[in-house]
This record gives structure tokens, C-alpha cells and sequence, in this order.
């Protein structure tokens, strides 16, 4: 809503850097804070305490930085996770309830692995509440979901890959520009 993403942007012109990243499904958007003041890991936490302590802002999580490509990757309050041997959707249920997760459906294309949500990811990590899970011998995995930046560094420099056009049409050989699968974009 644009109100709560003006209240994110007012509580950030107090000297922190924003940046926005837009989740590809529309339904959510992340704001980054970059503060590289922060000289350990307590300073870390309470910087984090004090955003989550701001009532436009649902979730706080660090954000991690690759070094070499300046892409960041985060936490969501998503957990993915696969039963057990022997163990039904019942239980995984059960648990879940107790661990203040809310189970959501089950991923396509498997037959025992679900998505939980953390009902309240101010008061537990999803990186903790995922280890919980995956302790209480329900699940045979459990992990939270991240999301992850991602950038095009390069094509491939195959000398034949101008005349593969189904990779990347330009309309070389009388062919339609733009009628492939645009692999450039995925690389």
C-alpha cells in the first residue's frame, strides 16, 4: 500500500540509505537499509531491534552481500520443508501450530514437501524457527526461503552462437528479431 511504503521511505530520510527490490510475483516489496556503521554483531542486533520496533515495517532480517558482485540475498518469513518418513501432513500441522508457523500448500510437483509462513516474523527468526522445525523430527529438511538478487554478467563467447537463433533471435538469417527464448537474459 502507499501508505505504508511512504511511512518506510519518512523513517529513512533520518540519514539511512533505502533501497527498494520488488518481488517478482507484485505481491510484496523489500527495502533494503545498508548501514555500514554497525561494528559487531550486538550493534547489528539492536539496529535491527529498533526497526522492528517501527509499525510500518513487518519483518527485519540482515541483508547478505557476494563480495565480488554487490548482489544481496535476504531471509523471507517463507520456510520450505519436506516430511519425514512416516510422518503426515497432520503432524507437520501440529507442529507447525506450535511453533507459530501458518502451513501453507504444498509445492507443486512433490507429494510431501510445504510451504509454512512465520505468523510473526518480529518475534522468532525464520532461520531459527526453520532449525526448530527441522529438530522436532516431522520434516526431513527444513529451510527458509531467500530471495536473491540477480544480474547478467555475460554471454557465452561461442564464435557459433551468433547463428543460434533460437537462442537469441535478431533476425539473422531473414528470421523475426525477438522470436526466441531470449537465453541472454537468463544467463
Amino acid at each position: 500500500p502507499q501508505r505504508q511504503e511512504q511511512s518506510v521511505k519518512d523513517y529513512t530520510l533520518s540519514g539511512h540509505a533505502l533501497s527498494r527490490i520488488d518481488l517478482p510475483n507484485g505481491s510484496h516489496s523489500l527495502y533494503s537499509i545498508e548501514e555500514k556503521n554497525l561494528n559487531d554483531k550486538e550493534e547489528l542486533q539492536s539496529f535491527m531491534t529498533t526497526l522492528e520496533g517501527h509499525t510500518d515495517i513487518g519483518f527485519v532480517s540482515p541483508v547478505f552481500v557476494n563480495e565480488e558482485t554487490g548482489t544481496r540475498m535476504t531471509l523471507t518469513s517463507e520456510i520450505a520443508a519436506k516430511l519425514a518418513p512416516g510422518h503426515t501432513v497432520e503432524d507437520l500441522q501440529a507442529v507447525a501450530d506450535s511453533l507459530g508457523l501458518q502451513l501453507g500448500r504444498r509445492i507443486a510437483g512433490s507429494t510431501n514437501q510445504y510451504l509454512l509462513q512465520v505468523k510473526n516474523p518480529k518475534t522468532i527468526s525464520p532461520l531459527d524457527v526453520a532449525n526448530t522445525l527441522h529438530e522436532s523430527g516431522v520434516v526431513e529438511w527444513a529451510e527458509p526461503n531467500f530471495v536473491q538478487e540477480y544480474q547478467l554478467f555475460s554471454t557465452p563467447d561461442d564464435p557459433l552462437f551468433p547463428m543460434q537463433w533460437h537462442l537469441d533471435n535478431s533476425g539473422q538469417g531473414s528470421g523475426i528479431p525477438g522470436a526466441s527464448v531470449d537465453a541472454p537474459a537468463a544467463w
